[in-house]
């Protein structure tokens, strides 16, 4: 998967500061690359890279394809601890002019996804996934949803709504679906449900 080839031009203003930044966004883009590929012993390392980026200079992290590796990624707790990231950056970044308005709705449409695909078996290419970490995958999807429309809420009581509209209709789907799945009435993932 390939990203793109340099900051946007609201984050970075001058020539100098893309030239600065280039390095950082290839170095960047190898963590990503090695995070999603499952590399049990580059996971932590590269997590550490990227959160020090995420405290520094978040703006760099929000111009990264995070959609296509999330999606290709095979490992379930790679995905989840991938979503987790992803959603603390929303919310940290969530009024910052830097953040592309399609973000909000593309990390939408990737939860309401894979909230689908939790419920799905896997096919017999791949080992199946255990029970336990389709639910905790699931926790993670629900917990970035809740605070997505906590971060869009927050936006339009402040007048800054995202201009790209979040596909509700989508997550209701999804979310129901993995409702209406669950065995029992009760537990964190059903009280996740009810509050997206």
């Amino acid at each position: 998967l390939v990203g793109p080839s340099s900051p946007s031009p609201e984050m970075v203003r001058k020539e100098s500061d893309r030239e600065t930044w280039a390095l950082a966004e290839e170095m960047l883009l190898s963590s990503i690359q090695d995070w999603s590929s499952g590399k049990k012993e580059c996971q932590q390392w590269c997590e550490a890279v990227l959160n020090v980026f995420s405290t520094r200079a978040p703006h760099m992290l929000l111009s990264l394809p995070w959609f296509e590796h999330i999606r290709a990624c095979k490992k379930p707790f790679v995905q989840k601890t991938q979503i987790a990231f992803v959603a603390n950056l929303l919310l940290r970044c969530a009024s910052s002019e830097a953040m592309p308005s399609t973000f909000p709705v593309q990390f939408a449409d990737l939860c309401a996804e894979l909230l689908v695909g939790t419920l799905e078996n896997g096919d017999g290419t791949e080992a199946a996934v255990s029970s336990t970490q389709r639910q905790k995958l699931r926790r993670d999807l629900l917990r970035g949803l809740k605070l997505l429309l906590r971060v869009c809420w927050r936006a339009q009581k402040q007048g800054k709504a995202f201009p790209s509209k979040i596909p509700a209709e989508r997550i209701r789907a999804a979310v129901k679906t993995v409702r209406e799945a669950l065995p029992t009435r009760r537990g964190e993932v059903y009280q996740l449900c009810l509050h997206v």
